[in-house]
């Protein structure tokens, strides 16, 4: 049990930033004008590859109802999302 907690913890040291960073851009971006919204969320800018991020950490969150993913798959999905590896996909 030890080796699961020390390997869920690696793989997300940095989750509740990113995702915390995405929900902070959701309200910056509906706050603000329409084209400033779209520079903040632009792929290019550093606010839009966090965002990239956070949409790939919460892809790989993501399960079916009632189908709780195992925590070696799961860990796996959270170390490809910190590799950046899941950027492409939700782009």
């Amino acid at each position: 049990m030890q080796v699961h907690c020390a390997a869920i913890k690696t793989v997300a040291s940095r989750l509740r930033l990113d995702l915390a960073v995405l929900g902070d851009l959701k309200y910056a971006s509906s706050s603000s004008s329409s084209s400033s919204a779209a520079s903040l969320l632009a792929v290019d800018s550093a606010d839009g590859r966090l965002r990239i991020r956070a949409l790939a950490w919460q892809a790989a969150l993501a399960q079916a109802p009632g189908q709780p993913v195992a925590l070696g798959p799961a860990v796996a999905r959270l170390a490809a999302a910190q590799a950046g590896l899941l950027d492409a996909t939700v782009r």
